[in-house]
């Protein structure tokens, strides 16, 4: 069985977000002025793994981007465009 579980991100260019291991990344969006990411869990997962998770805002300097990078999507908050990327 699965289930969607949410996961708040921090307003930071890198963090580790941990989850259950298998977990798919489904989207990102704002919730209550928070930007949140919703993954598809396995119920009831024990082993957590954690996720590396990048922010960009429109312009950054976006030299951390590489092919080890996966876009999850775009968000906008107070008047900022951000740019969310897992690093696989």
């Amino acid at each position: 069985m699965k289930v969607i579980h949410k996961f708040p991100i921090e307003m930071a260019n890198a963090q580790l977000i941990s989850m259950p291991l298998e977990s798919e990344i489904l989207s990102v969006d704002i919730q209550n002025n928070i930007i949140c990411l919703w993954a598809l869990c396995s119920y009831g997962a024990c082993k957590m793994h954690e996720r590396k998770i990048l922010i960009f805002g429109t312009g950054s300097n976006t030299s951390d981007l590489d092919s080890f990078v996966r876009f999850i999507g775009t968000v906008q908050l107070n008047g900022f465009v951000w740019h969310i990327f897992e690093r696989t």
